[in-house]
């Protein structure tokens, strides 16, 4: 049996990019679930690479045929199944001629627009103060959110962000924590400011310009392997 046989119906995890400063070593953007088999091609000799991620430790896995490895991550179950899935917009047909029925295309009379407002309903405040979290056991570290804006970046002398990390792949002030007063507690706003590499929270993927209030428990995960857990200080 083909080793093609051997892997169908196995998961293609996605296409390896290959990273800056690195010979024969790519990268796969998109995170797997720890415990799933997946499938990938190698960008070199094209053959089948399986892929297991174990844990949420970056894993290298090394093509069998040649030299090439390929870096990917992985995260939870419990952080996949918190991934909001975002509906795609459906295309409007357009209307068609024929013979029998011709588009009408005389002018139409003009409607009067009623705009609605709606509500847009906030989430709840936290209680207390809240910090970021990163790093081993042994190595734990923290950063407590201060009022207002607080900025997650490379680390940079030009232009500084509030909390900078040595990761070459983390894009300059990458994200945006505003941290704003309510009646019972306090929001905390997450806007990605620029991003090189995908800004994934609870396993959803976040564009530049796209916000989201996050809550206690929640997982950041920026550039090549810096993964924050946001939790009550």
């Amino acid at each position: 049996m083909s080793q093609d046989n051997d892997n169908r119906g196995i998961p293609f995890l996605g296409t390896p990019q290959k990273l800056k400063n690195y010979e024969h070593v790519y990268g796969i953007k998109r995170p797997g679930v720890i415990g799933q088999v997946y499938q990938t091609k190698c960008p070199e000799c094209g053959g089948t690479v399986v892929i297991t991620p174990a844990d949420t430790k970056p894993l290298k896995t090394k093509c069998i045929y040649c030299k090439a490895v390929i870096v990917s991550r992985a995260i939870t179950r419990e952080e996949a199944a918190q991934a909001v899935t975002r509906p795609m917009p459906m295309a409007q047909p357009k209307p068609v001629g024929t013979a029998q029925q011709p588009v009408d295309d005389s002018p139409k009379p003009t409607m009067k627009t009623v705009t609605k407002t709606v509500k847009v309903k906030m989430p709840k405040g936290l209680e207390g103060k809240a910090k970021l979290v990163w790093g081993g056991f042994f190595s734990r570290k923290k950063y407590v959110l201060h009022m207002g804006a607080n900025t997650i970046g490379r680390q940079d002398d030009e232009r500084p962000s509030d909390l900078m990390f040595d990761d070459e792949y983390m894009s300059r002030q990458s994200v945006r924590i505003d941290v704003q007063k309510a009646s019972k507690g306090h929001f905390y706003k997450l806007t990605v400011l620029k991003t090189a590499n995908p800004v994934v929270v609870n396993g959803e993927e976040l564009k530049e310009g796209e916000s989201v209030y996050i809550n206690y428990g929640d997982t950041i995960a920026l550039g090549y392997n810096t993964f924050l857990t946001f939790k009550s200080d």
